[in-house]
């Protein structure tokens, strides 16, 4: 965000008497909530008036040469383009990127460095599947401290999220669809959350999650993360100003308060019940639905060509019919059925319908003409129709003309 000189000098001044420009004070965080959406693995995080969505995609691909039995997580943190003002007019004038690859350099530091989540787990058969997770986070609102609300909105989509189970025997690997077996969570050690502070003064005053004010005119900032077991995950300084040790201390001390906090509500959050997981979970009713998907595909082709030979239930798993009550299955089989084809029977029926109209057409004008009722008496109905228009050709060629005669003029 871009401010004026003087706005840096009154956001300085304010700071300075423990004051601050949204009326907090310098060691009051704004308030965190959570919002897990109906989709697994796709949480909306929202600090004050700053929210960002995540999003994780889960899928089954090849392994890394250099780590054979270890899954894959990559992130990507990119902006919408009505973020802010600033953002909107950048877009508008195609000067900007929707990435932010130092905020994802950030997240990932976060998560995947402190190895908060399992890799190893991840994997389905050494050297030859394993899972694959992207998490994609949006940020919608920019009103300051995007590093904080990113952070947590990748670790609650990842706490969020299933995964499809699978059975290994020998060298088969079969994934069970969700409509068969509940989807599994991800393998996750703890859950790391940054807290970022402003440092202003040349570092003599620090204040806790700054807006978009204060981070356009700070002197520097640090980044604590910390788990719900209050271990250090990691501790980042871009730049500025130096700090002293005592006051590095007490930023811990406030980051470790936070991150039981938010831990705490985040926990709550996300636990619903299981019916509410399983409903969220992307459900195919038909399990050829899933083989024939292209993830499923892939990893299909990528397994044969290991020597490995892949199953899906759908292909050697009958499944029983419905019970007679209602069920989403039910329901989606029965809307999705094809409509019967009609027969001839039905053709016939429709004709006999049709002539049956049309006589009562006719009889109305009072032309006379005989139709045919059954589609079986067309033939018949054809040669009548002949013999009517013989007769009428007949009386009209015998019919006399001026007023007299045979009807057939002699030849002179």
């Amino acid at each position: 965000m871009q401010v004026s000189t003087a706005e840096k000098q009154f956001v300085n001044e304010a700071v300075k008497s423990s004051t601050r420009v949204d009326g907090r004070r310098l060691d009051e965080i704004r308030e965190t909530t959570f919002h897990p959406l109906q989709t697994s693995g796709s949480v909306e995080v929202c600090i004050g008036m700053t929210r960002a969505l995540a999003c994780v995609e889960v899928e089954h691909t090849l392994p890394h040469p250099d780590r054979p039995s270890e899954g894959m997580v990559n992130f990507q943190v990119e902006y919408s383009p009505s973020a802010n003002q600033d953002r909107a007019f950048e877009f508008l004038m195609g000067s900007a990127s929707d990435q932010d690859p130092l905020l994802t350099r950030e997240v990932e530091r976060a998560i995947r460095d402190s190895r908060a989540l399992d890799t190893e787990a991840l994997c389905i058969l050494a050297s030859k599947l394993v899972w694959s997770l992207k998490v994609v986070i949006t940020i919608l609102d920019h009103c300051g401290n995007v590093s904080d609300v990113a952070q947590i909105a990748a670790i609650a989509a990842l706490k969020h999220a299933r995964r499809p189970d699978f059975t290994v025997s020998g060298k088969e690997v079969t994934i069970h669809p969700v409509t068969h077996r509940e989807p599994i969570p991800l393998p996750i050690n703890f859950m790391p959350i940054m807290t970022t502070f402003a440092l202003f003064d040349s570092g003599a005053v620090v204040l806790i999650d700054p807006s978009a004010q204060e981070e356009a005119a700070m002197e520097g900032k640090v980044s604590v993360v910390m788990n719900e077991h209050k271990e250090i995950c990691g501790i980042r300084k871009p730049g500025g100003v130096c700090i002293e040790l005592e006051l590095l201390v007490q930023m811990v001390k406030m980051a470790g308060a936070r991150t039981l906090k938010l831990a705490k509500e985040l926990t709550r959050s996300l636990s619903g019940p299981s019916e509410m997981l399983q409903k969220s979970f992307p459900i195919c009713p038909d399990p050829t639905l899933i083989v024939n998907s292209p993830s499923a595909q892939q990893a299909e082709h990528v397994v044969q060509d290991n020597g490995t030979e892949m199953k899906s239930p759908g292909n050697t798993r009958e499944v029983s019919p419905p019970a007679p009550t209602e069920t989403l299955a039910a329901s989606y089989n029965r809307s999705n059925a094809p409509h019967p084809l009609p027969n001839a029977d039905t053709f016939q029926r429709n004709d006999a319908e049709m002539v049956h109209e049309d006589q009562s057409e006719t009889a109305k004008a009072g032309k006379g003409l005989k139709t045919s009722q059954d589609s079986k008496n067309l033939e018949s109905s054809d040669s009548d129709d002949n013999e009517i228009d013989e007769d009428l050709m007949a009386a009209v060629i015998s019919r006399p003309r001026g007023g007299g005669g045979s009807g057939r003029r002699k030849p002179k």
